[in-house]
Order: structure tokens, then sequence, then C-alpha cells
């Protein structure tokens, strides 16, 4: 399942409608885990520990790794990435199922010095520092085969982090017991060309940086020439904040539910702040097992695979462009998902090939409760105005279908897909021309399976 914002969708609808039944009928023989949850790992001992995201209540810990861990990813296949580090040449970086814990060596660090911290890159591949050498390493992302230098001549690189688009790559570089005074590099994110340094003030011996998802750049400082955790504007380079609020040696960093940035603290915390302000939202986790925590990860809940009904009643869902009337969009209640517990700030609908490309899925102008589908159960029927989907290029001549996605109250997010057949007014006869054609409805078998799924959930 996708993000809120990526919703590109590609094949054939009718699998998708099958494979999300599947999840549904997986989700009733609790084969999904139903919680958003962090993990971290602690520098001296043990393995992953797993903490719910909501609460911090400890959801367990992994079998024990080696020692001597330096920095913690996610990676865009559910598993988290290790650098193992060293004092002599044998420096690794593990892949690690945080379910199982399982840990499998992906690279092999000898020959290429110390490894410190990593990123993914726009072409999916891991890209890595390595500050002995003074250099940005690529490995692929799917072996961990060495693919080259991306960029060398950095003085001690120590992480890096690339912004949400790709187009730009921050390395956090510089160490207290070097002369060179720490800084904030940017470099182009698909050729590696130096683009210039982003920042200075603020900065001194980095542990990490990350880019959020609005492109502000967030650094944790290890010395004390910058406080231990600052804000600048992904654009300007401008500090947007720096605090303390009793950070010890931060290290890694992710945004958590709600856009909370999660810091790790080696007060044997994660600590929450809100990533606009920097004001600190108190302790997620404290004790409960840290001791050093070296990052944080964040997994967010599985999102929900609803049903939407475009249109409600037609099998053709024919939209006009040149409408000026609103389309009505049904989010169907079903035993197992409840739309008056929606949040309704968060609905979006749009075409997901064009939002992709660019386009702005649009929020509801209107919604109502009411029986759509006329089983009994209370849907949301929701109403977007024509003009502004059009407007805001989520829906175009070549839509064949329809993304709205959403959160629930508890942050837990949903999609739900739908066909859409875009049509326009002919001028000389007043006839439809067809600018675009997609598959039919959802049979009622499908929806009756999906509608048995859930009620066997709600007895188990």
């Amino acid at each position: 399942m996708t993000t809120i914002q990526k919703i590109s969708r590609h094949g054939s609808r009718k699998i998708r409608i099958w494979v999300g039944l599947l999840i549904l009928m997986l989700s009733c023989s609790g084969a999904y885990a139903s919680s958003s949850r962090i993990v971290t790992l602690n520098y001296f001992s043990g393995g992953l520990l797993q903490f719910d995201a909501h609460s911090g209540a400890s959801l367990g810990y992994t079998p024990a790794l080696p020692l001597r861990r330096s920095e913690l990813l996610g990676g865009p296949d559910g598993n988290v990435y290790v650098t193992i580090f060293s004092y002599s040449d044998a420096f690794e970086i593990l892949k690690v199922d945080p379910n199982s814990g399982v840990a499998t060596q992906f690279v092999d660090g000898r020959g290429y010095g110390d490894l410190r911290g990593m990123d993914f890159g726009p072409n999916g591949n891991l890209f890595v520092a390595a500050p002995s050498e003074g250099k940005i390493l690529e490995f692929n992302g799917i072996t961990g085969q060495y693919e080259g230098d991306f960029v060398s001549g950095i003085a001690a690189p120590i992480d890096l982090s690339f912004s949400q688009d790709g187009s730009s790559m921050f390395v956090a570089r510089g160490h207290h017991q070097i002369s060179s005074p720490s800084s904030i590099l940017r470099y182009d994110g698909t050729t590696g060309t130096f683009i210039d340094t982003f920042a200075t003030d603020q900065i001194d011996t980095p542990q990490n940086v990350l880019v959020g998802p609005e492109g502000d750049v967030y650094v944790t400082n290890q010395w004390t020439d910058g406080q231990p955790l600052v804000a600048f504007d992904g654009v300007t380079g401008d500090i947007k904040f720096a605090v303390s609020a009793g950070l010890e040696n931060p290290q890694g960093m992710d945004i958590g539910i709600d856009g909370e940035l999660l810091v790790a603290s080696w007060d044997d915390s994660i600590k929450r702040f809100d990533a606009e302000s920097g004001i600190y939202l108190g302790d997620l986790v404290n004790g409960s097992g840290l001791r050093d925590p070296i990052g944080v990860v964040f997994f967010p809940e599985p999102t929900i695979s609803a049903l939407i009904d475009i249109k409600p009643g037609p099998d053709i869902n024919s939209i006009n462009l040149n409408s000026k009337r609103k389309l009505p969009v049904a989010l169907l209640g079903t035993d197992g998902f409840d739309v008056s517990e929606v949040d309704i700030k968060s609905v979006l609908f749009g075409d997901p090939l064009l939002v992709d490309k660019g386009g702005a899925a649009v929020s509801p102008a209107d919604y109502s409760y009411k029986d759509v589908s006329h089983d009994g159960l209370l849907d949301l029927l929701l109403e977007f105005p024509v003009t502004d989907l059009v407007g805001h290029e989520a829906l175009g001549p070549d839509t064949v279908e329809g993304l709205l996605s959403g959160k629930l109250m508890d942050s837990t997010p949903f999609e739900g897909f739908d066909s859409i057949r875009v049509v326009s007014p002919k001028r000389s006869t007043g006839e439809a021309i067809i600018f675009a054609s997609t598959v039919p409805e959802p049979s009622t078998s499908v929806l009756a399976l999906a509608a048995l799924c859930f009620t066997m959930r709600r007895h188990r």
C-alpha cells in the first residue's frame, strides 16, 4: 500500500480488488500488524527494540545483533539497515527483518574504510558516507554490490539525506577533532554535482541529517557550538529553530505520527518534537530497555484497503470535465470499517497517475453520512467540485481511475480505487464523446466477500 501522497497505481483494477480482499482476509487471521510502531537499537548490546508509536509501550525485541552499531535506517523494502562499526577494516551493513530479527549481510564493507550514515537515493540504490575516505559510496539497492563513488573529496562526511523528490542530497560533515569547521553540504541528487555549502551556523560535529516531508532539513549535533537539534528551511537555509530539550548526544531521527519529529537521545529516551516549531512534546519512550539508542525508524500503520463507489448507482462512472457540478464519491462502511471514524480533513481525491506527475489531489467541498449502498451500514458521501479537480490537474481527458485516500482519527491510513469514464459533450449533436474507458464496477460478489471478511474479524 502507498502513502497518501504517493498514490500511483498500475495494472489491472480487477487484480487490485482481489489483492485488497486478500489483505482484508489476512487481517482477519491476524497476519498483519495492527498499529504503528517505532524501531530502535542500542549502541552496545541487544537486538531491535520495538515500541507502539502512539503510546510508547514496549512491543518486544529481536535477537541480538553484532556489537558497535553506528547508524540505523528504514529501507523502502520494510527492512532495517544497520551499519556495524569496527576498529579494524571489518565494517559491514546488515539488513534486518524487523519482525523476525533475522539479519543478513547486505554490504561487506572491507576495503571501503569506515561506514557511517546512509540513505536510499532516487534510483533505489543505497548511498553511504565513508568519513575516512572522504566519499559517498553507492551500493546496489537490491544486491548490495558496490556501484562506485558517488561523491569524493569531502572532509569527514558523517551522514546524508535525500530530498523527497530526490533532486538534492544533503551531507553532514565535520568533527571537532579535525581543523575544518563542520557544515551541511548540498549536492545534486542525481549527478552528485556540488551545489553549495547549505549551512554552517549551529553545526558542530553533526551526527545525523534528515530531510522532512515538507523539505525542511533537520540536524543533530554532538558538540557544544551547535544546539543538539537544529532545523533549516530546505530552500533558503535559514534556521527555523535550534533547541536542546534535554537531548544528550542525539542520534538518529525520523518523522512519526502526525508529522512529529522523533529523536533518539543518550539519556535513554526517544523524544518528540513539533517538526515545524521545535517545541518539545515529551518523551515517547523513556527507559524501557533503551541504553544509548543510535536511531529511530517509524513504521506506519498498514494502509486499509477501503471500498469506494464513484457516482453511486451507475455501472459506468461518466464524468464531464466541463461540468460545474460536484462529483459524488461514496466511502462504503462495513462491519470492520466505521466511516464515522474518518478524519474528514485528511481526505483527498484524484487520478493517482496525474497526482504523481504533479497534480494536486482535492479535498471534499461537502460531505454527509447516509446508507448509500442500502446494506444497513452507514456510508460517507463526499462531494468534489469537478472544476476544482480539473483546475488542480487531479482529473484529465485520459483519466481512467480515481483514488480516495485519507486517515482515521487514530492516524490509520486508508485508500480506495474506482473506475472513471471521462466524456465531453459533442458540439453538434450533444452526444457524448468518450475520451477514456476502463473496466466495469466491482461485482456484488466481491463487495459481499469483503463484508463477510470484516464480519468474521469482528466476531473473532
